[in-house]
């Protein structure tokens, strides 16, 4: 393990920002799996001063350094191409986990954060393979999150901010007690915590809001992708209202082509979206789908791969799916 200090990597001006015109800093956390080559990333890491360390799941874990502007991409691209110097690879047993900046977040800012994802999750689920959808380390959290949000009288800021705290540790004393616990668990499983699809408790925690939804991967092109498309959520979000968010257009993937901010975001939805054809993701209530997943979760903490079956669909914890159904949404079409 080579855990390195904190350093940060902003853009310093427009000429600095044409291939990603986000200030936003990013980090990424990029999961391997496994590599087939000698070659050492050591010198890329040390030049980025990004860390890497070992995670039981995976071979290692590179934690990048915050960066903005073309500097992140060109920070992704260059650990990329020592990784594929050395062969690495991310299996499907890998993530890709993305840090961004939310430091200057009010609670206002989250309230339309967490509106904004409940509205573009499905968009998000159906640009990521099923196995993904349904796994108990990325639970899609949006109608949970938001649920509270749509009574009118939390737009009162207290109201607000309480509404928010109880949908991530579901009290204030848990907030009391886990706003600087890192690994945070949620409360006895009802609550995703670090786990749910979009993790706030991290903005609690670090200052970051972590996106854990992508699967593994090695390539900077999608890294860097869907990056810049969660930095356009986040620049949205910190300068919008309800009224702009409820006017925002039905479908999803409408939405998320609205946040691209270049071109090439735009082309990696339309990549993405097409890679998955026989799914249309629509919005839908499945209360018994999200118990499933309660279950599922509780089962994996106490060491059970039990299965919980509701109707045709077979959850396990260990995060694969016998049916269609991942949790809050209805994903249908032919296989």
């Amino acid at each position: 393990m080579e855990t390195r200090p904190l350093k940060f990597w902003e853009a310093k001006n427009l000429t600095e920002r044409r291939r990603n015109p986000s200030p936003r800093l990013l980090g990424v956390e990029i999961e391997v799996s496994g590599h087939r080559g000698a070659h050492s990333i050591d010198p890329v890491c040390e030049k980025w001063s990004a860390s890497v360390v070992h995670d039981g799941t995976v071979l290692y874990e590179i934690n990048t350094a915050p960066a903005s502007g073309d500097v992140f991409v060109n920070q992704i691209e260059e650990i990329c191409e020592s990784l594929s110097k050395q062969k690495a690879y991310a299996s499907d047993n890998a993530g890709l986990h993305v840090h961004i900046d939310g430091r200057d977040l009010t609670y206002y800012d989250l309230r339309h954060l967490i509106l904004l994802y409940e509205r573009i999750e499905p968009g998000l689920l159906s640009m990521i393979p099923e196995k993904r959808r349904v796994n108990t380390f990325c639970v899609p959290c949006g109608r949970d999150l938001a649920e509270l949000l749509h009574d009118p009288k939390t737009k009162d800021p207290k109201a607000n901010r309480d509404a928010i705290i109880k949908a991530i540790y579901g009290s204030r004393r848990w907030l009391a007690d886990n706003r600087k616990r890192k690994y945070f668990r949620g409360d006895g499983g009802k609550i995703a915590g670090r786990y749910a699809a979009l993790n706030i408790h991290s903005w609690y925690f670090r200052g970051t809001v972590e996106c854990r939804l992508h699967p593994g991967t090695v390539d900077p092109g999608d890294i860097t992708s869907w990056s810049m498309l969660l930095a356009g959520m986040m620049d949205f979000a910190a300068g919008t209202t309800d009224k702009a968010i409820e006017a925002l257009p039905e479908n999803p993937i409408e939405v998320l082509h609205q946040l691209a901010i270049n071109k090439q975001v735009d082309a990696y939805i339309d990549k993405k979206t097409s890679m998955y054809p026989a799914y249309q993701v629509k919005r839908a209530v499945a209360d018994d789908v999200r118990s499933a997943m309660q279950a599922a979760w509780t089962s994996r903490v106490s060491g059970s791969m039990a299965q919980q079956e509701i109707g045709t669909t077979v959850i396990t914890s260990g995060g694969t799916s016998g049916g269609d159904v991942p949790p809050y949404y209805v994903i249908t079409g032919a296989r």
